[in-house]
């Protein structure tokens, strides 16, 4: 079994690229620096130095590959949303997908399938509203990204591949960008909760995210767009005293909206500030099981 993986020396490239490495798969991942995703991946991975914005150097491992993952794109919340870095954000995921779709359509034997990131930006700030994969596009710039990311291999299905688009809520595990930011302040003693923590926080783990990419991989018959998150979504108040009851530490500090706007800007409206209440409801309905449908034990693992 052969797979295609760009973003591969990421948070979920690195720990999916293990996982089917570990399982006998061929593992092929696309990087703008080879030797540092050889040094991520070990020896065991193939992989090709690439551009990131076209098909040349690669397109021929694309034939008859088993799977192509675009993870490919800039960090969310790594930096602040200045107008370069949101041009980033979003080349970055553009491009790659076009590459994508033009190494399909150049392949005399297709690949059987292409899976697609996404996240749930894509919905924006709704409230309370029950967000499911039927839901429409919320609006703002992450909203308008993301379609924009979606969009970038839609050009493969006219290929005759079958398409699978995962929007992913917040990712926990160790290491993550979320337990990074909040495990220092916590445990000095200043860990709190943004704007009203009214929010609802849509979650899933690390763990759950690979199964649920291999799931898919191998033989479900889901189609189409995915919701992946935990189907237990919390208050962002609750998730910041869990997190602060699993550190033994407590939650005390409430950050006002208006200082995250002004410190974080545009980011923080649309991801610490906005709610969404995401329901995976294909893969329930297919009867995929969770192995961290709660929160605490997610954050247990994560923390640990």
């Amino acid at each position: 079994m052969r797979v295609i993986i760009t973003g591969a020396t990421g948070f979920v490239g690195k720990a999916l690229s293990s996982n089917l490495l570990d399982s006998g798969w061929e593992v092929i991942a696309l990087s703008r620096s080879q030797k540092k995703a050889q040094s991520v991946l070990g020896d065991k991975a193939t992989v090709i130095e690439w551009d990131g914005t076209t098909s040349s150097g690669w397109a021929r491992a694309a034939e008859n590959a088993d799977a192509i993952i675009n993870l490919a794109g800039a960090n969310l919340s790594s930096r602040y949303w200045t107008s370069s870095y949101k041009k980033e954000m979003w080349d970055s995921r553009v491009y790659a997908g076009r590459a994508m779709a033009q190494a399909v359509m150049r392949a005399k034997r297709k690949p059987k399938m292409l899976i697609q990131a996404s996240a749930i930006g894509y919905y924006g700030s709704r409230k309370d509203e029950i967000l499911d994969e039927h839901s429409g596009k919320g609006e703002g710039f992450l909203a308008d990204l993301v379609q924009a990311w979606e969009t970038s291999t839609e050009a493969v299905e006219a290929q005759g591949v079958p398409r699978l688009i995962i929007r992913s809520g917040v990712i926990l595990g160790k290491g993550s960008v979320i337990i990074s930011l909040l495990q220092l302040p916590f445990k000095l003693y200043g860990g709190g909760y943004p704007g009203s923590g009214k929010q609802w926080f849509s979650w899933i783990h690390l763990e759950d995210q690979i199964r649920i990419i291999r799931f898919l991989m191998e033989g479900s018959q889901i189609k189409g767009i995915v919701n992946l998150a935990s189907p237990e979504p919390v208050k962002m108040k609750e998730f910041c005293r869990l997190f602060g009851k699993v550190l033994h530490k407590p939650m005390w500090v409430r950050v006002p909206a208006v200082v995250l706007k002004l410190a974080l800007g545009d980011m923080a409206k649309e991801t610490v500030l906005a709610s969404q209440k995401i329901f995976p409801k294909k893969l329930l309905e297919v009867g995929y099981q969770f192995k961290y449908p709660n929160l605490e034990p997610a954050l247990a693992d994560s923390l640990n």
